[in-house]
């Protein structure tokens, strides 16, 4: 009995001796491996934040261009022409940034796609708040035998006026907010164009011998409506 149990020890040594190699070697794998997926990982890290910061700046670049004041497409800043900046086309794009060359890119309003080249999908995006303007031509009649006078919105720099008496009618001034645009005292007739006051809205006037004719005012006004320019860029080929 006493032999048996002493042999039963002697053989218990040997096997948790390699069960604690089997453990360690498992243990020495796993670590190995977490170290691998570590540097993978950071090295992954590293690559996207070099390479983030430069689309970044090529993205920021152009969406500031965009709304520049000094390209022909914005009347002012952050105010784009509307029929202007929707004509915009790639290399319009390229020679406002040049660092957008070798780049697909994408440029939305509204999310809206304005212009597109290549896939920027997982590149950076850069938003602007805009204001887009739009040349509105309306035409106002002042009927000579019932009305004193129009009114003409602001933001317009520039009337077209014509005259068209009747009969023995003769308009010798047209007035706008008490100051005299046009006069004549023999008479004017025809269609003459004035600059006006861009901010100021327009009360215009006639002074008329007779009541038959009409003098019918044609403006440009700006329209404005506030949008959101969005500017993605991917990364260099």
């Amino acid at each position: 009995m006493t032999q048996g149990t002493d042999v039963g020890r002697r053989q218990t040594g040997p096997i948790r001796g390699q069960a604690n190699m089997v453990s360690l070697a498992v243990a020495l794998l796993l670590l190995v491996g977490a170290a691998g997926s570590a540097i993978a990982i950071a090295h992954g890290s590293l690559a996207a934040a070099e390479r983030d910061p430069a689309e970044r700046n090529v993205a920021t670049d152009l969406a500031d261009r965009l709304v520049s004041p000094d390209v022909d497409h914005v009347r002012r800043e952050n105010v784009l022409n509307r029929s202007e900046t929707e004509a915009l086309s790639v290399d319009d794009v390229e020679s406002l940034s040049p660092g957008i060359e070798d780049r697909p890119f994408r440029i939305r309003i509204d999310g809206r796609t304005l212009l597109e080249r290549g896939d920027p999908s997982g590149g950076t995006s850069v938003e602007r708040l805009v204001v887009f303007a739009t040349d509105d031509e309306r035409t106002y009649r002042l009927d000579l035998e019932e009305d004193d006078a129009v009114t003409v919105p602001r933001r317009t720099d520039e009337l077209r006026v014509t005259i068209a008496p009747e009969n023995d009618t003769m308009v010798s001034t047209i007035r706008i907010n008490d100051r005299v645009l046009l006069h004549d005292p023999g008479g004017l007739e025809g269609t003459a164009t004035a600059s006006v006051p861009w901010t100021a809205t327009l009360r215009v006037t006639v002074d008329a011998e007779g009541t038959d004719g009409v003098v019918a005012i044609t403006a440009t006004p700006e329209t404005t409506a506030k949008a959101r320019l969005e500017v993605t860029v991917g990364a260099g080929g």
